[in-house]
């Protein structure tokens, strides 16, 4: 995720979107397990489940905060 869209999902508020940074984010080893044993193909699978096709891959026509508070 890009620096931009992570901002927007931080924004939301943890009720929300929670984001983590592999870099500025202290990771419990609980969730670094989590996210080894998941992978990110099954991740993606999970967290955009329910966004309807059309919302998918960053569509161009749309401002990013706007996509991302569909």
């Amino acid at each position: 995720m890009c620096i931009q869209c992570s901002g927007i999902h931080r924004s939301l508020g943890v009720h929300v979107s929670k984001v983590r940074s592999l870099t500025l984010d202290l990771w419990e080893l609980e969730n670094i397990k989590i996210m080894e044993s998941i992978g990110n193909k099954k991740s993606k699978e999970i967290y955009e489940g329910n966004i309807e096709p059309k919302y998918k891959n960053n569509r161009s026509d749309l401002p990013r905060e706007e996509m991302l508070r569909l």
